[in-house]
């Protein structure tokens, strides 16, 4: 393994942080998401 900078550079994931209110709907989102397929489970089984 290299330990030359701009190798260990490329290869950083891009983390973007979001300001917590800009995230609020994208959280709603998922969660109702997760309720659905909580709800879904629980029918078929």
């Amino acid at each position: 393994m290299s330990g030359d900078f701009e190798t260990l550079e490329i290869n950083q994931p891009k983390i973007k942080y979001l300001k917590p209110e800009d995230n609020t709907k994208l959280l709603d989102k998922l969660i109702n998401n997760i309720e659905d397929m909580k709800n879904k489970l629980s029918r078929d089984s």
